[in-house]
Protein backbone atom coordinates (compact mmCIF):
# COMPACT_ATOMS: atom_id res chain seq x y z
CA UNK A 1 0.00 0.00 0.00
CA UNK A 2 1.62 3.10 -0.83
CA UNK A 3 1.68 5.38 1.60
CA UNK A 4 4.18 8.50 2.89
CA UNK A 5 5.55 9.58 6.05
CA UNK A 6 3.51 11.85 8.05
CA UNK A 7 2.84 13.34 11.94
CA UNK A 8 1.22 11.55 14.46
CA UNK A 9 -0.27 14.01 16.98
CA UNK A 10 -0.53 12.90 20.72
CA UNK A 11 -3.70 14.76 21.69
CA UNK A 12 -4.51 15.42 25.36
CA UNK A 13 -8.12 16.06 25.85
CA UNK A 14 -9.42 18.24 29.26
CA UNK A 15 -12.86 18.44 29.57
CA UNK A 16 -14.11 21.96 31.61
CA UNK A 17 -17.50 23.08 31.82
CA UNK A 18 -19.03 22.55 28.21
CA UNK A 19 -15.58 23.00 26.70
CA UNK A 20 -12.52 20.33 25.88
CA UNK A 21 -9.05 21.46 25.73
CA UNK A 22 -6.83 19.98 22.71
CA UNK A 23 -2.94 19.86 23.29
CA UNK A 24 -1.36 18.57 20.82
CA UNK A 25 2.28 16.95 19.50
CA UNK A 26 3.80 16.34 16.37
CA UNK A 27 7.09 14.54 14.76
CA UNK A 28 7.71 15.39 11.32
CA UNK A 29 9.63 12.68 9.82
CA UNK A 30 10.48 13.73 6.68
CA UNK A 31 13.92 14.81 8.43
CA UNK A 32 15.79 13.68 11.14
CA UNK A 33 16.07 16.03 14.11
CA UNK A 34 19.00 16.46 15.74
CA UNK A 35 17.46 15.18 18.89
CA UNK A 36 14.47 12.30 18.70
CA UNK A 37 11.85 14.54 20.23
CA UNK A 38 11.82 18.27 18.73
CA UNK A 39 9.92 21.35 19.81
CA UNK A 40 7.83 23.32 17.82
CA UNK A 41 5.77 25.88 19.86
CA UNK A 42 3.58 23.19 22.00
CA UNK A 43 4.15 21.01 19.17
CA UNK A 44 6.74 18.22 19.84
CA UNK A 45 7.79 14.62 18.38
CA UNK A 46 5.66 11.11 19.16
CA UNK A 47 5.36 8.93 16.53
CA UNK A 48 5.07 8.52 12.72
CA UNK A 49 2.47 7.31 10.73
CA UNK A 50 1.03 6.81 6.73
CA UNK A 51 -0.87 9.38 5.19
CA UNK A 52 -3.31 7.83 2.80
CA UNK A 53 -6.76 7.70 0.96
CA UNK A 54 -9.63 6.48 3.34
CA UNK A 55 -11.24 5.19 0.46
CA UNK A 56 -8.31 3.29 -0.61
CA UNK A 57 -8.01 1.50 2.95
CA UNK A 58 -11.47 0.45 2.91
CA UNK A 59 -11.25 -1.07 -0.12
CA UNK A 60 -8.11 -2.51 -0.09
CA UNK A 61 -7.93 -3.56 4.22
CA UNK A 62 -11.51 -3.73 4.33
CA UNK A 63 -13.73 -5.03 1.18
CA UNK A 64 -11.04 -6.78 -0.86
CA UNK A 65 -8.68 -8.37 1.75
CA UNK A 66 -11.11 -10.14 4.24
CA UNK A 67 -14.18 -10.56 5.57
CA UNK A 68 -14.74 -9.10 8.76
CA UNK A 69 -17.57 -9.86 11.71
CA UNK A 70 -20.94 -11.86 10.28
CA UNK A 71 -18.55 -12.24 6.84
CA UNK A 72 -19.55 -8.75 6.03
CA UNK A 73 -16.85 -7.20 3.13
CA UNK A 74 -15.86 -4.30 5.33
CA UNK A 75 -12.98 -2.33 7.02
CA UNK A 76 -14.45 -2.65 10.97
CA UNK A 77 -13.96 1.02 12.70
CA UNK A 78 -14.39 1.23 15.91
CA UNK A 79 -15.42 5.04 16.99
CA UNK A 80 -15.11 7.05 20.25
CA UNK A 81 -18.67 8.12 20.12
CA UNK A 82 -18.01 11.07 22.75
CA UNK A 83 -15.01 11.83 20.98
CA UNK A 84 -16.98 12.55 17.59
CA UNK A 85 -19.82 14.50 19.31
CA UNK A 86 -17.19 17.18 21.04
CA UNK A 87 -15.45 17.77 17.69
CA UNK A 88 -19.11 18.43 16.50
CA UNK A 89 -19.93 20.63 19.22
CA UNK A 90 -17.03 23.30 18.03
CA UNK A 91 -17.63 23.10 14.43
CA UNK A 92 -19.95 26.05 13.16
CA UNK A 93 -22.61 25.67 10.82
CA UNK A 94 -25.94 27.29 8.88
CA UNK A 95 -28.40 24.90 9.86
CA UNK A 96 -30.39 24.39 12.91
CA UNK A 97 -28.64 22.01 15.22
CA UNK A 98 -24.93 22.49 13.16
CA UNK A 99 -23.57 19.89 15.55
CA UNK A 100 -26.17 17.34 14.81
CA UNK A 101 -25.17 18.63 10.90
CA UNK A 102 -21.82 17.80 11.41
CA UNK A 103 -22.28 14.29 12.42
CA UNK A 104 -25.17 13.59 10.10
CA UNK A 105 -22.52 14.66 7.47
CA UNK A 106 -19.69 12.77 8.96
CA UNK A 107 -22.05 9.75 9.17
CA UNK A 108 -23.00 10.42 5.27
CA UNK A 109 -19.49 9.85 4.16
CA UNK A 110 -18.52 6.79 5.89
CA UNK A 111 -22.00 5.31 4.70
CA UNK A 112 -20.93 6.01 1.56
CA UNK A 113 -17.56 3.72 1.63
CA UNK A 114 -17.16 0.04 2.39
CA UNK A 115 -16.85 0.81 6.20
CA UNK A 116 -18.86 -0.71 9.30
CA UNK A 117 -18.07 1.61 12.06
CA UNK A 118 -18.73 0.04 15.68
CA UNK A 119 -19.58 3.50 17.62
CA UNK A 120 -19.35 3.00 21.46
CA UNK A 121 -20.09 5.31 24.36
CA UNK A 122 -18.91 5.43 27.66
CA UNK A 123 -19.96 3.18 29.95
CA UNK A 124 -21.19 3.36 33.75
CA UNK A 125 -18.06 3.03 35.66
CA UNK A 126 -16.29 5.84 33.85
CA UNK A 127 -13.47 7.16 35.88
CA UNK A 128 -14.76 9.78 38.32
CA UNK A 129 -11.71 12.43 37.44
CA UNK A 130 -9.71 13.20 34.30
CA UNK A 131 -6.35 15.44 34.74
CA UNK A 132 -7.96 16.17 38.49
CA UNK A 133 -11.04 17.44 37.39
CA UNK A 134 -14.48 16.05 37.80
CA UNK A 135 -15.80 14.09 34.87
CA UNK A 136 -19.38 14.90 33.77
CA UNK A 137 -21.72 12.48 35.63
CA UNK A 138 -25.03 13.23 33.29
CA UNK A 139 -25.25 12.50 29.58
CA UNK A 140 -24.07 14.86 27.00
CA UNK A 141 -27.51 16.17 25.24
CA UNK A 142 -26.42 15.18 21.51
CA UNK A 143 -26.50 11.70 22.68
CA UNK A 144 -29.46 10.08 22.21
CA UNK A 145 -30.55 12.05 19.15
CA UNK A 146 -26.46 11.36 17.90
CA UNK A 147 -27.66 7.15 18.36
CA UNK A 148 -30.87 7.41 17.26
CA UNK A 149 -29.12 8.90 13.83
CA UNK A 150 -26.54 5.87 14.13
CA UNK A 151 -29.66 3.43 13.97
CA UNK A 152 -30.66 5.21 10.74
CA UNK A 153 -27.57 4.76 9.37
CA UNK A 154 -27.30 0.53 10.16
CA UNK A 155 -24.42 2.06 12.18
CA UNK A 156 -23.85 -0.42 15.10
CA UNK A 157 -23.32 1.19 18.49
CA UNK A 158 -22.81 -0.15 21.99
CA UNK A 159 -22.02 1.55 25.53
CA UNK A 160 -18.93 -0.19 27.46
CA UNK A 161 -20.10 -2.29 29.75
CA UNK A 162 -18.16 -0.79 32.61
CA UNK A 163 -15.28 1.89 31.66
CA UNK A 164 -14.21 4.28 29.47
CA UNK A 165 -14.98 3.98 25.82
CA UNK A 166 -11.17 4.14 24.88
CA UNK A 167 -10.30 1.26 26.73
CA UNK A 168 -13.10 -0.51 25.36
CA UNK A 169 -12.06 -0.01 21.80
CA UNK A 170 -8.49 -1.07 22.42
CA UNK A 171 -9.89 -4.56 23.91
CA UNK A 172 -12.09 -4.77 21.38
CA UNK A 173 -8.93 -3.91 18.69
CA UNK A 174 -6.72 -6.62 20.37
CA UNK A 175 -9.65 -9.19 19.84
CA UNK A 176 -9.81 -8.33 16.23
CA UNK A 177 -13.28 -7.40 16.30
CA UNK A 178 -12.01 -3.89 15.03
CA UNK A 179 -9.43 -3.66 12.56
CA UNK A 180 -8.71 0.02 12.94
CA UNK A 181 -9.65 2.88 15.77
CA UNK A 182 -10.56 6.31 14.60
CA UNK A 183 -9.26 8.51 17.24
CA UNK A 184 -7.65 12.41 17.53
CA UNK A 185 -5.18 10.77 20.40
CA UNK A 186 -2.95 8.49 21.54
CA UNK A 187 -4.88 6.88 24.28
CA UNK A 188 -5.59 3.05 22.04
CA UNK A 189 -1.97 2.87 22.16
CA UNK A 190 -1.69 3.45 25.71
CA UNK A 191 -4.62 1.03 26.84
CA UNK A 192 -2.58 -1.36 24.38
CA UNK A 193 -4.42 -1.42 21.08
CA UNK A 194 -2.91 -1.99 17.64
CA UNK A 195 -3.59 0.59 15.40
CA UNK A 196 -4.96 4.09 15.70
CA UNK A 197 -6.78 6.12 12.15
CA UNK A 198 -7.16 9.83 12.53
CA UNK A 199 -8.33 12.44 9.77
CA UNK A 200 -5.68 14.54 8.40
CA UNK A 201 -6.07 17.87 9.70
CA UNK A 202 -4.56 19.42 7.10
CA UNK A 203 -6.88 18.99 4.69
CA UNK A 204 -10.31 20.31 4.81
CA UNK A 205 -12.27 16.89 4.12
CA UNK A 206 -12.84 13.38 5.27
CA UNK A 207 -10.94 12.12 2.42
CA UNK A 208 -7.52 11.44 3.54
CA UNK A 209 -6.33 9.87 7.13
CA UNK A 210 -3.27 8.96 8.97
CA UNK A 211 -2.84 5.77 9.94
CA UNK A 212 -0.15 4.54 12.72
CA UNK A 213 0.51 1.19 13.92
CA UNK A 214 1.91 0.34 17.36
CA UNK A 215 4.20 -2.37 15.46
CA UNK A 216 5.75 0.51 13.29
CA UNK A 217 5.69 2.72 16.14
CA UNK A 218 7.91 0.13 17.93
CA UNK A 219 10.42 -0.92 14.54
CA UNK A 220 10.93 2.88 14.04
CA UNK A 221 14.48 3.63 14.48
CA UNK A 222 14.32 6.36 16.25
CA UNK A 223 11.09 5.78 18.43
CA UNK A 224 10.81 2.24 19.93
CA UNK A 225 8.08 3.20 21.57
CA UNK A 226 6.27 -0.17 22.98
CA UNK A 227 3.11 0.09 25.00
CA UNK A 228 5.02 0.59 28.44
CA UNK A 229 6.93 3.33 27.27
CA UNK A 230 3.34 5.05 25.93
CA UNK A 231 2.07 4.29 29.66
CA UNK A 232 5.11 5.61 31.16
CA UNK A 233 4.73 8.89 28.83
CA UNK A 234 1.47 9.37 29.92
CA UNK A 235 2.39 9.04 34.07
CA UNK A 236 5.47 10.72 33.98
CA UNK A 237 4.30 14.17 31.35
CA UNK A 238 0.70 14.40 32.64
CA UNK A 239 -2.29 12.54 31.01
CA UNK A 240 -6.08 11.71 31.72
CA UNK A 241 -5.29 10.18 34.83
CA UNK A 242 -2.63 12.13 36.73
CA UNK A 243 -0.78 15.49 36.11
CA UNK A 244 2.36 13.94 36.43
CA UNK A 245 5.53 15.29 37.62
CA UNK A 246 6.29 19.37 37.63
CA UNK A 247 8.17 20.14 34.77
CA UNK A 248 8.45 17.05 33.09
CA UNK A 249 6.93 17.34 29.22
CA UNK A 250 6.84 14.81 26.52
CA UNK A 251 10.57 15.47 25.41
CA UNK A 252 11.64 14.56 28.73
CA UNK A 253 9.49 11.72 29.57
CA UNK A 254 10.26 10.34 26.14
CA UNK A 255 14.03 10.50 26.79
CA UNK A 256 13.19 8.96 29.88
CA UNK A 257 11.36 5.84 28.42
CA UNK A 258 14.42 4.81 26.21
CA UNK A 259 16.21 3.83 29.30
CA UNK A 260 13.99 0.99 30.26
CA UNK A 261 12.29 2.37 32.99
CA UNK A 262 8.50 2.24 31.47
CA UNK A 263 9.35 -1.53 30.84
CA UNK A 264 10.49 -2.34 34.23
CA UNK A 265 7.83 -0.73 35.92
CA UNK A 266 4.84 -2.55 33.70
CA UNK A 267 6.46 -5.88 34.41
CA UNK A 268 6.95 -5.17 38.14
CA UNK A 269 2.61 -4.35 38.22
CA UNK A 270 2.10 -7.51 35.99
CA UNK A 271 3.64 -9.76 38.91
CA UNK A 272 3.51 -7.84 42.34
CA UNK A 273 0.45 -7.10 44.10
CA UNK A 274 -0.02 -5.21 47.64
CA UNK A 275 2.71 -4.75 49.92
CA UNK A 276 5.08 -6.34 47.26
CA UNK A 277 3.38 -4.01 44.73
CA UNK A 278 4.43 -1.45 46.68
CA UNK A 279 8.03 -2.04 47.64
CA UNK A 280 8.71 -2.46 44.09
CA UNK A 281 7.58 0.99 43.64
CA UNK A 282 9.52 2.20 46.09
CA UNK A 283 12.75 1.09 44.44
CA UNK A 284 11.72 1.70 41.33
CA UNK A 285 11.07 5.01 42.63
CA UNK A 286 14.82 5.47 43.17
CA UNK A 287 15.98 3.86 39.87
CA UNK A 288 14.01 7.00 38.54
CA UNK A 289 15.52 9.95 40.33
CA UNK A 290 18.83 7.94 40.74
CA UNK A 291 18.35 8.01 36.22
CA UNK A 292 16.95 11.87 36.38
CA UNK A 293 20.27 13.09 38.96
CA UNK A 294 22.83 10.98 37.16
CA UNK A 295 21.52 9.88 33.91
CA UNK A 296 23.51 6.65 34.52
CA UNK A 297 22.17 4.84 31.30
CA UNK A 298 23.32 7.83 28.85
CA UNK A 299 19.85 7.85 27.26
CA UNK A 300 19.51 11.69 28.21
CA UNK A 301 20.89 14.76 26.50
CA UNK A 302 22.41 15.66 30.14
CA UNK A 303 21.41 15.49 34.01
CA UNK A 304 18.18 16.62 35.21
CA UNK A 305 19.26 17.31 38.73
CA UNK A 306 15.67 19.45 39.36
CA UNK A 307 13.58 17.07 37.66
CA UNK A 308 15.05 14.74 39.81
CA UNK A 309 14.11 17.01 43.04
CA UNK A 310 10.56 17.27 41.78
CA UNK A 311 9.50 13.96 41.49
CA UNK A 312 6.47 13.21 44.08
CA UNK A 313 7.32 10.51 46.92
CA UNK A 314 3.93 9.03 46.06
CA UNK A 315 4.93 8.75 42.11
CA UNK A 316 3.49 6.63 40.55
CA UNK A 317 0.19 5.72 42.60
CA UNK A 318 -1.41 2.76 42.31
CA UNK A 319 -4.34 4.25 41.01
CA UNK A 320 -2.75 6.00 38.35
CA UNK A 321 -1.58 2.94 37.59
CA UNK A 322 -4.10 0.68 37.49
CA UNK A 323 -6.61 2.94 35.15
CA UNK A 324 -3.62 2.82 32.62
CA UNK A 325 -2.55 -0.84 33.10
CA UNK A 326 -5.90 -2.77 34.17
CA UNK A 327 -8.54 -0.02 32.46
CA UNK A 328 -12.66 -1.40 32.94
CA UNK A 329 -12.88 -3.46 30.12
CA UNK A 330 -15.99 -6.02 29.37
CA UNK A 331 -13.60 -8.51 27.28
CA UNK A 332 -16.56 -9.70 25.54
CA UNK A 333 -18.08 -9.26 21.98
CA UNK A 334 -20.80 -7.56 21.24
CA UNK A 335 -23.56 -9.65 20.04
CA UNK A 336 -24.16 -7.42 17.10
CA UNK A 337 -21.28 -6.76 15.12
CA UNK A 338 -23.14 -7.28 11.73
CA UNK A 339 -24.19 -5.04 8.68
CA UNK A 340 -27.21 -4.14 9.41
CA UNK A 341 -29.90 -2.40 6.98
CA UNK A 342 -30.19 1.55 6.81
CA UNK A 343 -33.47 3.19 7.64
CA UNK A 344 -34.01 5.91 5.56
CA UNK A 345 -37.39 6.47 6.70
CA UNK A 346 -35.87 7.09 9.93
CA UNK A 347 -33.42 9.14 9.34
CA UNK A 348 -35.97 11.08 7.10
CA UNK A 349 -38.70 11.87 10.01
CA UNK A 350 -34.70 12.54 12.18
CA UNK A 351 -34.01 15.38 9.61
CA UNK A 352 -37.60 16.46 9.56
CA UNK A 353 -37.59 17.18 13.16
CA UNK A 354 -33.60 18.39 13.67
CA UNK A 355 -32.20 19.86 10.58
CA UNK A 356 -33.99 22.87 8.13
CA UNK A 357 -34.53 21.12 5.01
CA UNK A 358 -37.86 21.93 4.42
CA UNK A 359 -40.54 19.16 2.89
CA UNK A 360 -40.41 16.19 1.83
CA UNK A 361 -39.15 17.32 -1.24
CA UNK A 362 -35.98 19.41 0.14
CA UNK A 363 -35.38 16.17 2.39
CA UNK A 364 -35.34 13.77 -0.61
CA UNK A 365 -33.13 16.01 -1.98
CA UNK A 366 -30.12 16.26 0.55
CA UNK A 367 -30.66 12.30 0.50
CA UNK A 368 -29.24 12.32 -3.50
CA UNK A 369 -26.39 14.10 -2.46
CA UNK A 370 -26.17 12.24 1.05
CA UNK A 371 -27.87 9.20 1.76
CA UNK A 372 -28.74 7.43 -1.81
CA UNK A 373 -25.02 7.31 -2.73
CA UNK A 374 -24.42 5.41 0.01
CA UNK A 375 -27.64 2.78 -0.42
CA UNK A 376 -25.19 1.50 -3.68
CA UNK A 377 -22.24 0.73 -1.67
CA UNK A 378 -24.39 -1.22 0.98
CA UNK A 379 -25.52 -3.10 -1.83
CA UNK A 380 -22.41 -4.13 -3.09
CA UNK A 381 -21.10 -5.40 -0.08
CA UNK A 382 -24.60 -7.17 1.12
CA UNK A 383 -24.09 -9.38 -2.36
CA UNK A 384 -20.47 -9.85 -2.06
CA UNK A 385 -21.19 -11.28 1.82
CA UNK A 386 -24.33 -12.94 0.30
CA UNK A 387 -22.33 -14.72 -2.49
CA UNK A 388 -19.25 -15.71 0.44
CA UNK A 389 -21.87 -17.08 2.53
CA UNK A 390 -22.96 -19.03 -0.28
CA UNK A 391 -26.92 -17.62 0.01
CA UNK A 392 -26.88 -17.32 -4.35
CA UNK A 393 -27.76 -14.01 -5.75
CA UNK A 394 -29.24 -10.66 -3.94
CA UNK A 395 -32.53 -10.05 -4.39
CA UNK A 396 -33.00 -6.58 -4.43
CA UNK A 397 -30.66 -3.53 -5.39
CA UNK A 398 -30.83 0.46 -6.24
CA UNK A 399 -28.78 0.03 -9.05
CA UNK A 400 -29.60 0.59 -12.27
CA UNK A 401 -26.04 0.36 -14.50
CA UNK A 402 -22.77 2.10 -15.49
CA UNK A 403 -22.70 5.18 -16.49
CA UNK A 404 -18.89 6.58 -16.44
CA UNK A 405 -15.60 5.95 -15.14
CA UNK A 406 -13.69 8.74 -13.29
CA UNK A 407 -10.77 10.02 -14.33
CA UNK A 408 -7.62 9.27 -11.55
CA UNK A 409 -6.71 11.79 -9.25
CA UNK A 410 -3.51 14.05 -9.00
CA UNK A 411 -0.68 11.73 -8.67
CA UNK A 412 0.43 14.03 -5.80
CA UNK A 413 -2.46 13.08 -3.70
CA UNK A 414 -2.72 9.47 -2.08
CA UNK A 415 -3.60 7.08 -4.27
CA UNK A 416 -7.43 6.02 -4.79
CA UNK A 417 -9.53 3.39 -6.28
CA UNK A 418 -10.90 4.60 -9.86
CA UNK A 419 -14.43 4.93 -9.65
CA UNK A 420 -17.62 4.58 -12.06
CA UNK A 421 -20.22 5.96 -11.96
CA UNK A 422 -24.05 4.59 -11.39
CA UNK A 423 -27.51 5.06 -12.17
CA UNK A 424 -29.75 4.24 -9.13
CA UNK A 425 -33.37 3.33 -9.49
CA UNK A 426 -34.98 3.85 -6.57
CA UNK A 427 -38.88 3.14 -7.33
CA UNK A 428 -41.79 5.21 -6.47
CA UNK A 429 -42.69 2.80 -3.94
CA UNK A 430 -39.52 3.08 -2.02
CA UNK A 431 -39.70 6.52 -2.21
CA UNK A 432 -42.89 6.81 -1.06
CA UNK A 433 -42.06 4.61 2.06
CA UNK A 434 -39.66 7.30 2.96
CA UNK A 435 -41.63 10.13 3.02
CA UNK A 436 -44.70 8.58 4.53
CA UNK A 437 -44.22 9.70 7.89
CA UNK A 438 -43.15 12.77 7.44
CA UNK A 439 -45.67 15.81 8.56
CA UNK A 440 -48.18 16.80 5.63
CA UNK A 441 -46.86 14.36 3.72
CA UNK A 442 -50.89 13.49 2.33
CA UNK A 443 -51.69 16.85 1.41
CA UNK A 444 -52.01 17.45 -2.04
CA UNK A 445 -49.76 19.59 -2.33
CA UNK A 446 -46.92 17.93 -1.30
CA UNK A 447 -47.83 14.83 -2.73
CA UNK A 448 -48.08 16.16 -5.95
CA UNK A 449 -44.61 17.68 -5.14
CA UNK A 450 -43.43 14.63 -4.66
CA UNK A 451 -44.93 12.75 -7.25
CA UNK A 452 -43.50 15.79 -9.41
CA UNK A 453 -39.35 15.43 -7.88
CA UNK A 454 -39.89 11.02 -8.76
CA UNK A 455 -40.61 12.15 -12.13
CA UNK A 456 -38.32 14.81 -12.84
CA UNK A 457 -34.85 13.69 -10.43
CA UNK A 458 -35.41 10.38 -9.18
CA UNK A 459 -33.88 9.14 -11.97
CA UNK A 460 -31.04 11.58 -11.92
CA UNK A 461 -29.77 10.08 -8.53
CA UNK A 462 -25.77 8.92 -9.05
CA UNK A 463 -23.47 7.42 -6.98
CA UNK A 464 -19.82 6.57 -7.15
CA UNK A 465 -18.70 3.64 -6.08
CA UNK A 466 -14.81 1.53 -6.55
CA UNK A 467 -14.94 -0.15 -9.74
CA UNK A 468 -13.24 -3.40 -7.60
CA UNK A 469 -16.60 -3.84 -5.31
CA UNK A 470 -18.44 -3.65 -9.06
CA UNK A 471 -15.68 -5.94 -10.96
CA UNK A 472 -15.66 -8.42 -7.34
CA UNK A 473 -19.63 -8.37 -7.10
CA UNK A 474 -21.71 -7.66 -10.10
CA UNK A 475 -18.82 -8.12 -13.09
CA UNK A 476 -21.76 -8.32 -15.63
CA UNK A 477 -22.54 -4.52 -14.76
CA UNK A 478 -19.04 -3.52 -16.65
CA UNK A 479 -19.85 -5.52 -20.09
CA UNK A 480 -20.82 -3.53 -23.18
CA UNK A 481 -24.42 -1.97 -22.47
CA UNK A 482 -26.80 0.02 -24.35
CA UNK A 483 -26.43 2.60 -21.84
CA UNK A 484 -22.89 2.51 -20.98
CA UNK A 485 -21.13 5.26 -23.57
CA UNK A 486 -18.47 3.59 -25.53
CA UNK A 487 -15.81 5.65 -24.21
CA UNK A 488 -16.76 4.49 -20.40
CA UNK A 489 -16.69 0.76 -21.99
CA UNK A 490 -13.36 1.52 -23.33
CA UNK A 491 -11.57 3.21 -20.03
CA UNK A 492 -13.21 0.68 -17.62
CA UNK A 493 -11.72 -2.16 -20.09
CA UNK A 494 -8.12 -0.48 -19.89
CA UNK A 495 -8.48 -0.06 -16.18
CA UNK A 496 -8.87 -3.77 -15.59
CA UNK A 497 -6.51 -5.02 -17.64
CA UNK A 498 -3.78 -2.83 -16.09
CA UNK A 499 -5.14 -4.35 -13.10
CA UNK A 500 -4.89 -7.43 -13.89
CA UNK A 501 -1.34 -7.14 -15.61
CA UNK A 502 -0.45 -5.81 -11.64
CA UNK A 503 -1.76 -8.81 -10.06
CA UNK A 504 -0.45 -11.27 -12.51
CA UNK A 505 3.21 -9.57 -11.84
CA UNK A 506 2.85 -9.62 -8.05
CA UNK A 507 1.93 -13.02 -8.42
CA UNK A 508 5.39 -13.85 -10.65
CA UNK A 509 7.73 -11.62 -7.64
CA UNK A 510 5.36 -13.22 -5.25
CA UNK A 511 6.43 -17.16 -6.23
CA UNK A 512 10.05 -15.58 -7.19
CA UNK A 513 10.86 -14.68 -3.90
CA UNK A 514 9.90 -18.25 -2.56
CA UNK A 515 11.80 -19.95 -4.48
CA UNK A 516 14.78 -17.69 -3.40
CA UNK A 517 14.02 -18.58 0.09
CA UNK A 518 13.77 -22.76 -0.39
CA UNK A 519 17.74 -22.38 -1.97
CA UNK A 520 20.42 -23.37 -0.24
CA UNK A 521 23.37 -21.35 1.27
CA UNK A 522 25.95 -21.24 -1.48
CA UNK A 523 29.76 -21.24 -0.34
CA UNK A 524 33.00 -20.08 -1.79
CA UNK A 525 33.65 -23.67 -3.24
CA UNK A 526 29.94 -23.74 -4.88
CA UNK A 527 31.12 -19.93 -6.79
CA UNK A 528 33.83 -21.29 -8.07
CA UNK A 529 34.55 -21.86 -11.90
CA UNK A 530 34.05 -25.76 -12.32
CA UNK A 531 37.00 -27.98 -14.05
CA UNK A 532 35.73 -28.44 -17.86
CA UNK A 533 35.25 -32.14 -16.95
CA UNK A 534 32.06 -30.81 -14.83
CA UNK A 535 29.98 -28.99 -17.03
CA UNK A 536 27.80 -31.94 -18.74
CA UNK A 537 27.11 -32.33 -14.90
CA UNK A 538 26.18 -28.75 -13.95
CA UNK A 539 24.23 -28.53 -17.18
CA UNK A 540 22.08 -31.27 -16.15
CA UNK A 541 22.07 -29.84 -12.59
CA UNK A 542 20.77 -26.77 -13.50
Amino acid sequence: MAASYTWLCYIDEEEEGDAICLVSVVYPLSKQPPTPIKHNGNRQTVAAGEKMSLQHLAVESGFLTHPGPGGTRSLWVGVDALARIYRAIYRHGKTKNPELATLFARCARLFKLPICPLFVFDGPGRPKNKRGKKVRGTRLWLEQDFKTMLDGFGFTWIEAPLGEAEAELASLATADCVDVVLSEDLDCFIFGGPAIMRFDLNTSNDEEVILYRAAKVEAHPDLHLEHADFVFIALTAGGDYGRGIPNCGIDTAFQLAKTGLGQTLLEGVKHYQGRNLRAFLSSWHKLLILEAATNKSGHLPHKYPHLARSIPANFPTVTSLNLYTKPLVSGEIPPSLFMKQPDPPMLASFAEHRFVWGDPVGILKHFSDTVFPGLATRSLMSAAQVHDLGFGAQSQTPISHVIALRAPGSPDKCPRHQEVRLALCLGSEYINRIVRNLDGCNSASRVKAVEKWMKDECGKVKAWVPLEMVRVTWPALLSPYPRMSPLAYAGINKVLEEQARKHQQEDIEDDLEGEQETLPDLTPEDLSRPDDDDDNDMVSQW
